[in-house]
């Protein structure tokens, strides 16, 4: 990674925007520029994806999760990022997708670099509340990022409000994307 510095002052304005908040219907859309490189990461509760919060009991819920999964899997099911001539080319270099509802084998880290211990689907309380959290590292070679399209707003009708921060060579700021407004330029 280019850039970590950057990432981690990234990261810590997404804690800083919502510490310890977990509100349904909100999801917290974070994005880093820096020379063709694009980082995506995507903080939301479970219930704006699945509906419920618990491990998955029910054959039915077992198949909620599999989609959302399958879903996730894809940064262009979360953000479109946008060009002067629309919808960029980029490649999904890296990803990594996790969540207190997934056992260890559900995890998803492409690389496989950290302890997946404590994050098994029975190690939490049945009040405690479940986030899922998607990081993708995108090579989009050539482009300027100008825009994003939230289709997260698209595939789950459940987020109301997609809270958006950037950094990008260009400058930094932040949005809030919304079914009516899906759409922000930078």
């Amino acid at each position: 990674m280019r850039f970590p510095l950057v990432l981690s002052l990234f990261g810590a304005s997404l804690a800083a925007a919502q510490p310890g908040v977990h509100q349904h219907g909100h999801a917290l859309l974070g994005i880093a520029e820096e020379a063709g490189e694009v980082v995506v990461e995507l903080e939301t509760p479970a219930a704006n994806l699945l509906g419920f919060e618990h491990a998955p009991a029910t054959a039915e819920e077992q198949a909620a999760l599999a989609e959302v999964l399958r879903t996730l899997a894809d940064h262009r099911n979360v953000v479109a990022l946008l060009g002067q001539r629309g919808e960029l080319v980029c490649s999904q270099v890296e990803s990594a997708l996790d969540s207190a509802l997934l056992s260890e084998g559900q995890a998803h880290d492409e690389h496989h670099d950290h302890d997946h211990a404590g994050s098994t689907a029975h190690d939490h309380d049945e009040d405690e509340h479940a986030d899922f959290h998607a990081r993708y590292v995108l090579d989009c070679p050539d482009t300027a990022l100008t825009g994003v399209q939230g289709r997260l707003l698209e595939n789950f009708p459940a987020v109301l409000e997609l809270e958006l921060q950037w950094v990008l060579e260009a400058g930094q700021g932040g949005a809030v994307l919304t079914p009516a407004r899906p759409q922000w330029r930078f």
